[in-house]
């Protein structure tokens, strides 16, 4: 059996297909841009309040003792991994930080001068058949809202939240914004926490190695009053008192590492730099227009492969016409309850 080969179809073939099928081409795009128009028009106005923050890059301590624990071979416990820019974004779309949000009571005006209260849940008319369910809703809707994006050669990090209303935008935005800095704050006392601790048992080493060699210093020039006469012991006095700076210079950075990590570990200083105030920066977001253009276009190329489509089936019909009507019957002709009295 041969195949005959395919072949490209003309412009004026293509032009003769749409054209049978015009009815299909001016339906769908108007009953696709009938919906978005009622779905736009029922959703209303929405607004976006973006900030821009920059995290800080607090581990220049936690680099130095690194440093230190290197030379002994050691890791440092605590020693951060990772990008902090990358860190603040998925912060910022974490689960339980939204949770915080989705749970936060909120208080504004709208544009029309009415007054709002309640949680996420509440203003968005979430609800659920348990509270759980209500609570997973806000969150899925809550993450549907924002926005991260990030410039890794900035350093920068870009929130954009999109609500119904102006000052909820802000709200919110500024509400994450302070939960990522306390969660920043938390982590950065943390990890210098665990930086002192090792720290002070490092220090406590290097104390007594540095007693040890001043020790040993101390007997050889009991034992060697008149050393300077001797090239032999003028050398072994030489490396016990290079033993002795060693130790001693490792002391002294270890004792000031060491407070470097007590003053990183009570610290509340803000962990992010706001470049962007989300406040003032409510807009509306997007435009009926864009939105109803983009739906007219999504439905002309849908009529165009349902056109495609009846055109396709049409042509089977003609080279298969028994198993086209075999077809047709199944498919109209199919009921549950014929089925199952067939069957019985």
């Amino acid at each position: 059996m041969t195949t005959e080969p395919a072949r490209e179809l003309s412009l004026i073939e293509m032009a003769t297909m749409l054209l049978r099928h015009r009815r299909t081409l001016i339906v769908t795009p108007a009953l696709v841009l009938g919906l978005a128009i009622v779905g736009l028009a029922t959703r209303g106005h929405r607004y976006a309040a973006e900030s821009v923050v920059r995290p800080k890059v607090a581990e220049q301590a936690a680099n130095r003792l690194a440093g230190v624990a290197a030379q002994f071979g050691l890791s440092l416990p605590g020693t951060p991994l990772g990008d902090p820019v990358r860190f603040t974004a998925e912060l910022a779309k974490s689960r339980d930080l939204l949770r915080d949000v989705s749970r936060t009571e909120y208080r504004f005006a709208t544009p029309a001068g009415d007054s709002l209260a309640g949680d996420l849940a509440a203003l968005l008319g979430i609800r659920g058949a348990t509270p759980a369910e209500t609570e997973r809703g806000a969150i899925g809707r809550l993450a549907s809202l924002i926005e991260v994006t990030t410039n890794r050669d900035a350093g920068l990090v870009r929130l954009r939240v999109v609500t119904p209303w102006p000052e909820l935008s802000v709200l919110l935005n500024r509400r994450i914004l302070g939960l990522v800095d306390t969660a920043n704050q938390v982590r950065m006392q943390s990890q210098a926490g665990a930086e002192r601790r090792f720290v002070e048992k490092r220090m406590e080493e290097a104390r007594q190695e540095l007693e040890q060699a001043e020790q040993a210093q101390e007997r050889f020039l009991q034992q060697n009053r008149q050393y300077a006469s001797s090239p032999q012991l003028v050398l072994e006095f030489g490396r016990l008192q290079r033993r002795v700076d060693l130790r001693q210079q490792l002391y002294v950075t270890l004792a000031l590492a060491h407070e470097q990590a007590r003053v990183e570990e009570v610290r509340d200083t803000p962990q992010l730099i706001i470049i962007d105030q989300p406040e003032g920066s409510a807009r509306r977001a997007g435009s009926r227009v864009k939105d109803a253009l983009m739906w007219a276009l999504i439905g002309t190329v849908l009529g165009v492969m349902l056109a495609v489509l009846q055109e396709v089936l049409r042509h089977q019909r003609a080279q298969d016409p028994e198993g086209y009507a075999e077809l047709r019957r199944l498919a109209l002709g199919w009921r549950p309850g014929r089925q199952a009295g067939e069957a019985g």
